[in-house]
């Protein structure tokens, strides 16, 4: 596959990511156009500029304190896209519902495949805090959701309506926002369980992301969005064995 997609991340010191950078080199199908946005205070203004500026209509956005587990990411991303027209955006995490309370909601159910790690726990690099996985995508590339999580957000350029919102600051809900903008303009976003994904997150909530959430709110004016999905669910497993345990998972559930 020739170069045909885009790779966006912001970073505060691009000095510091080689090691991210090993990572999606190693794993992608096709030399990647990388672009990293340095030192931005807010990430909606910087991945409009990328959305601008991109020579690819299919464009990832994901963020640096990730680790990639699947050999030829980009390739099943741009395929996943060509296979699914309708769709605008493809995430690996997400939810079927937005409410006030925040991602998902208390209704929603969590779409998707994560190995989410505590960076601030003592074993953070043995040890993961939670691993998801949902058995609905047993019979299903890509199911239909209403957020999708930021860590890895994928979008076709040509077919999304809405771009990320500048009125908000920093570097919170900018993904929930944008799925939600872009539902209500009818683009289909979706969640794959094709790629196996590491994320290294505080697991904090800041006063930065209740003010997020705020503004969110008064966007929508208080709106709850769900949609129906095909039975299966999501479901949280705790692990003490790391990848090899959603390997078992996997296996045991025949996806």
């Amino acid at each position: 596959m020739k170069d045909k997609v885009t790779l966006a991340f912001c970073s505060l010191d691009l000095s510091k990511d080689a090691e991210f950078l090993d990572n999606i080199h190693n794993k992608s199908n096709t030399k990647l156009d990388i672009m990293p946005k340095v030192g931005y205070t807010s990430i909606c203004k910087a991945y409009n500029e990328v959305l601008k500026e991109s020579k690819n209509d299919t464009i990832i956005f994901c963020h640096n304190d990730i680790n990639i587990l699947t050999d030829g990411f980009d390739k099943i991303i741009y395929d996943l896209f060509e296979k699914n027209k309708k769709f605008g955006i493809i995430g690996v995490v997400g939810s079927n519902a937005w409410e006030r309370e925040g991602w998902g909601g208390k209704k929603g159910q969590a779409l998707g495949t994560l190995i989410q790690y505590n960076k601030y726990h003592p074993m953070c690099t043995l040890v993961p805090q939670w691993i998801l996985f949902s058995p609905v995508f047993r019979c299903n590339d890509l199911v239909s959701s209403v957020t999708a999580d930021g860590l890895f957000i994928a979008v076709r350029r040509d077919r999304i309506k809405a771009r990320f919102d500048e009125n908000l600051k920093g570097f919170h809900f900018y993904d929930v926002m944008f799925t939600i903008d872009n539902i209500i303009e009818n683009v289909l976003t979706g969640i794959t369980y094709k790629l196996d994904i590491c994320h290294y997150s505080d697991g904090k909530y800041s006063k930065e992301w209740y003010e997020a959430r705020e503004y969110a709110n008064y966007k929508y004016q208080m709106r709850d969005f769900k949609i129906n999905i095909p039975s299966g669910g999501g479901q949280m497993v705790r692990t003490y064995t790391g990848y090899d345990n959603l390997k078992m998972i996997r296996k045991q559930l025949n996806y």
